[in-house]
């Protein structure tokens, strides 16, 4: 398998581009997913049924390639190395071009560049915001988002079971007072750290919040700076594989913390009638391969593994690790609740909204309105985004619809 990769460059305040990813290997066997004939074959002298695509998707009326904005080392992105490998993207008529990125917001900035993208909420809020950028679903919840401390420290020497609600949970509240927290300012890593700071009676004013992204974080973090780090995925992966103790987890069963992620797309690849086709297919072709990675666990790992080595993405190509963080951190969204949820409305919870609004506004809002708490963003904003359909239920919908005619 072919491979197309453009490396995208990127220099932000905060945040660095990684390499794009080079050529892979041939790709792994058809895929075992069902067909729509249910496998039929025909009987002596009939015509051979047409064949039909993975999971009954047709191919794209004439071949086109997409331009992806590509997470390095996130398990939202896994879904599309994944659907590359297995040759569901060969069979639909669809090839990819990476441009990869270790920042949401850094890839909104990017947006001109690619067509389709996954990105935790925090990333894709300033897209719909600044740039020419729709959410038009969600991936998983962020249950990796992790922090990390030395095992010598003050912190990870009182052991855990001080906060009864948070049993996990390392340290007493002194022991957080006064840390210097290494981690990218405005993103998920940031939610994570106050929310759970909040749990335990302290605020954000109670540490000092030093800005990197979390490749320099940790890398500085292994060179003697900052007390503790906030990290995700791949780069809690490498922590996990240095032995750092993990303090507190953005775990919803352990600190209660919700974050979503995101798949977005740019208005210009939704309104090019060929890339419109490309999107309805990929939209249900990412949410079917999500569910078959949890369902196929070794194989999903292994990938995920492979996409981390070609990325780049130091300690995170360890298979056992890939394997144990997929099973434990991983909660991805399936299709149809994926549809359910993109196509339904309900109150605001927070009753900032008047009337009925969709529910994948309710499903962002709860980090849009942490971040509005930070003064980061205001009612204005938050009001813009529903009066300007930035959360666009019409993929959805069109896919819901193909599915019910198949």
């Amino acid at each position: 398998m072919k491979r197309a990769i453009s490396i995208l460059i990127v220099i932000a305040m905060f945040c660095m581009v990684l390499a794009g990813c080079g050529t892979s290997s041939t790709p792994a066997p058809a895929p075992a997913a069902p067909a729509a004939d249910g496998g039929n074959q025909p009987s002596g002298g009939e015509e051979p049924a047409p064949v039909s695509t993975t999971w009954g998707i047709e191919p794209m009326s004439k071949p086109v390639k997409i331009n992806l904005g590509y997470f390095s080392g996130a398990y939202h992105s896994s879904p599309w190395y994944v659907m590359e490998s297995k040759g569901w993207l060969d069979e639909l008529g669809i090839s990819l071009e990476y441009f990869s990125f270790i920042s949401g917001p850094v890839m909104m900035e990017a947006s001109n560049n690619w067509d389709i993208c996954t990105t935790g909420a925090p990333g894709a809020i300033p897209g719909m915001l600044n740039y020419d950028v729709r959410l038009i679903g969600f991936c998983d919840e962020e249950a990796s988002i992790n922090m990390y401390v030395r095992p010598d420290s003050k912190l990870a020497q009182s052991g855990q079971g001080h906060f009864p609600d948070y049993p996990k949970m390392y340290g007493t509240q002194d022991d957080w007072k006064g840390l210097t927290v290494l981690l990218p300012v405005g993103t998920t890593a940031h939610q994570s750290l106050v929310t759970v700071l909040e749990e335990i009676g302290l605020t954000v004013n109670d540490v000092t919040m030093q800005n990197m992204d979390v490749t320099t974080a940790l890398t500085a973090f292994k060179g003697g700076e900052g007390d503790m780090i906030s990290v995700w995925t791949s780069t809690s992966i490498e922590a996990e594989s240095l032995g750092y103790v993990r303090a507190a987890s953005s775990r919803f069963d352990e600190n209660h913390v919700i974050i979503p992620t995101t798949l977005c797309a740019t208005d210009k690849a939704l309104n090019d009638p060929l890339k419109h086709e490309a999107i309805l297919k990929l939209w249900e072709l990412y949410y079917r391969t999500l569910k078959w990675e949890k369902e196929n666990l070794e194989e999903a790992a292994k990938l995920f593994a492979e996409t981390c080595a070609i990325e780049g993405v130091s300690g995170a190509d360890d298979y056992d690790l890939c394997y144990t963080s997929l099973k434990d951190w991983f909660f991805p969204k399936y299709l149809d609740e994926m549809i359910e949820l993109m196509t339904t409305k309900g109150p605001d919870p927070a009753g900032l909204y008047e009337g009925e609004i969709g529910n994948g506004y309710n499903e962002l809002f709860n980090t849009f309105d942490f971040f509005m708490s930070q003064q980061k963003y205001t009612i204005e904003n938050r009001n813009f985004l529903i009066e300007n359909n930035k959360i666009d239920s019409s993929i959805a919908e069109e896919v819901a619809a193909i599915i019910a005619a198949r």
